[in-house]
This record gives structure tokens, C-alpha cells and sequence, in this order.
């Protein structure tokens, strides 16, 4: 007899839909959205409807990249706490993104003494939908991820100032970093198909604006499966060349869907 939430299953919030992978089994799809979820809204009304035969076991929830907004804060030592820390976050995401970041629930990675802080943003009722499945179902929510973070618990950078990008349909983030700290994030929207060519012009931009020796040698590309494309990059007078080196994650060789890739991770 399994003892309560000695089982764990994730649950991935994809742009594309909603999917769960359980020990042991494949991944699969719990809902396919009509298109894409346009907002995190979109997903709170997929979770509310969601079906499923788990109960009583641990969750791990992963969220799309589209439903979470990230901000670099510079160290400052006489910032204390952690409270102070959200509270200056907050205060950067309402500079950046006006009075809608009031409805995010604020988060911030604190990597150590003396090193910059990562800032995450998510949509309050999207976490408060999560947390409310997880107590219909008698699930355990060991915590909630954006799919930011749970790549960058199972890559290595190799060098101090490799940068990272991560691609989905119609959006793509570029992590810069610098003596392996966070420095910057870039972030876009193309057009679906146009995914890998406007990420190519990104890195081409962000290295024409970084310092020579803050330039990287290696972009780690984690790429959902359904984008396409051939990397091509404006010559960059002066730069030596970049080097971009896919990044396979996930255990399924060809996941049809942006959140049965997340799931698999």
C-alpha cells in the first residue's frame, strides 16, 4: 500500500495546452487548448475543468515561459531579507510593466552574498488555480516552477559567462550571464515559424551591445521541438564567432506538444 503522496507526478502549463507525467509512465496530454491559451487566464479556466485519476501523490507544477515575467536585480548590500528583496522587485516590475504587475505574485531566487537576484512574476490567480486543484485532488504541491528554473537545474553552463536561450512558440528568452551571475533577459514574441530566426537576430543584438569580455563563447539553445529553423547571425565586425549548442532535455525523442516536452524534463 502506497503511504499518501509517496507518489509525485509534474504537471506542465504549456502555451499549447496542459500535460502530466507520473513515475513510470509516459507523458500525457490532460487538455489541448483550442489554438493557444492567449493568457494566464486561459490557463485558470483549462485547470478548473481538468480531469484526472491522481490523487493523493506529490506535485511538481512547471508554467510556460508566456505566463511568467523575469526582472535581473543588481546586489545591494544593505538590503537584508528576503521580504526586502520582493518588495524591490515589486518596485522594478511596476517601473517596467505599470499597475498589472499589482496582480502578480513576486518571487526572487537569492543565489548567495554579494551576487545578483533572480526576480519572477506569475499571475496570482494562476498560482491560486494551481494550489486549488492540488486541494480537490488531495495533492501535495511541492512547488511551482517556472520553466526557466527547471531547465536551469538540469544544464551545466560551461563557461562563466555562457548565456542561455530558451525557445517556444512565439516566445523566446535570452539569459545573459556574467562570472556566473545573472545580468540580463531579453525577451520576444515572432510570429509562430519565425521562432529561431528572430532568436539568431537577438543574440546578434545582445552581443553588439555587451562589453568584449562579457561576450559568450557558447549560447545554450533549449529549443521546444516544434520550432524549426536555421541559425543565421549578422556579421558582428570584431566579435569572435558564437557558438550555438543545442541542448537536448526531456526523456521523449519527439514530444508533439510544447507542454508534453515540459512535462518530460
Amino acid at each position: 500500500m502506497w503511504l499518501p503522496w509517496s507518489k509525485s507526478i509534474t504537471i506542465a502549463l504549456g502555451v499549447d495546452g496542459i500535460a502530466i507525467c507520473s513515475e513510470g509512465s509516459p507523458p500525457q496530454v490532460l487538455h489541448a487548448s483550442d489554438g493557444w491559451f492567449q493568457s494566464a487566464k486561459d490557463v485558470v479556466e483549462a485547470l478548473k475543468g481538468l480531469q484526472t485519476e491522481h490523487a493523493h501523490v506529490a506535485v511538481k507544477y512547471i508554467v510556460s515561459n508566456h505566463f511568467v515575467r523575469y526582472s535581473v536585480l543588481p546586489w545591494q548590500p544593505d538590503i537584508n531579507s528576503r521580504q526586502d528583496w520582493i518588495a524591490l522587485a515589486m518596485h522594478d516590475f511596476r517601473k517596467r510593466y505599470g499597475s498589472i504587475a499589482d496582480q502578480w505574485d513576486v518571487r526572487v531566487d537569492l543565489a548567495g552574498y554579494g551576487k545578483s537576484v533572480l526576480a519572477c512574476g506569475m499571475d496570482k490567480t494562476l498560482i491560486e488555480a494551481m494550489q486549488a486543484k492540488g486541494q480537490e485532488r488531495n495533492w501535495k504541491v511541492k512547488s511551482i516552477e517556472p520553466l526557466l528554473m527547471s531547465l536551469m537545474r538540469s544544464l551545466s553552463l560551461d563557461r562563466p559567462n555562457d548565456w542561455l536561450l530558451i525557445g517556444e512558440p512565439s516566445r523566446i528568452v535570452l539569459c545573459e550571464f556574467v562570472n556566473n551571475q545573472w545580468a540580463n533577459f531579453s525577451v520576444i514574441n515572432p510570429p509562430p515559424g519565425q521562432e529561431v530566426a528572430q532568436a539568431s537576430q537577438l543574440i546578434s543584438r545582445a552581443s553588439r551591445q555587451a562589453e568584449n569580455a562579457k561576450i559568450p563563447k557558447h549560447v545554450h539553445a533549449c529549443l521546444a521541438p516544434q520550432l524549426k529553423g536555421e541559425w543565421r547571425f549578422d556579421d558582428i565586425q570584431g566579435i569572435s564567432p558564437i557558438m550555438i549548442k543545442a541542448v537536448n532535455v526531456g526523456k521523449l525523442h519527439h514530444p508533439s506538444t510544447t507542454a508534453l516536452w515540459m512535462a518530460n524534463l
